[in-house]
This record gives structure tokens, sequence and C-alpha cells, in this order.
């Protein structure tokens, strides 16, 4: 229950952040919650695979594990619109996650 709650602030962490983010310390249930996390939600125009958000976070492998920053080719206009975009999406349905894994519990 405490590593959940853990992961739910880390993804709200994530959807605030303005820099990169590292997942390095991510164990190997939270990093699968996550990849599953986007997995249901490809078809909604934002998600590209398991691992990416198309147009507002792009994750990309690094020495220090995966970081997440904001894709470029957009205007500052709407590289804010995306990024409002993906911190909603990330949100909710974080929230929905985690409540059916509470529920499953």
């Amino acid at each position: 229950m405490k590593d959940i709650e853990g992961f739910k602030d880390y993804i709200l962490k994530l959807a605030e952040e303005k820099e990169s983010v590292y997942l390095h310390h991510f164990t190997d249930e939270e990093g699968m919650l996550w990849k599953y996390l986007f997995d249901e939600v490809k078809n909604d125009g934002y998600v590209e695979e398991g691992w990416g958000i198309y147009g507002a976070i792009t994750p990309k492998f690094t020495p220090k594990g995966f970081a997440f920053w904001i894709s470029g080719g957009y205007t500052g206009g709407m590289v804010k619109k995306q990024k409002e975009k993906a911190t909603q999406l990330i949100k909710s349905v974080a929230v929905e996650v985690l409540k059916e894994t509470l529920r499953n519990l």
C-alpha cells in the first residue's frame, strides 16, 4: 500500500515537472504499472506506445534511467497546451488505475 501511494505521488510529480524526470528508481512492479497505465489509454490520441506520449512527453533511456521531457517541434504556446493535456491525462488515468489496484488488493 505504501509503495502504491509513493508511486501515485511520483506520477503526479512527473505531471508537474518542468525539467527531465528520471525513473531509474522505480521498482519492476512500479515500472509495469506505469507501462500498463499508458497501454490502457493508447487510443486517446496522446499515447504512441506503452512508453511514450505522442506530442507531449517523450521518454528516452539514458544511463540514469528513463528521462521524460517535452518533445520538440511545437511553438511555446503549443508545447504548453500539450503539456496541460498530458498533465490532465496522467493525473486522471493514474487515479483510476490506483483505484482499480486498491480494489483488487
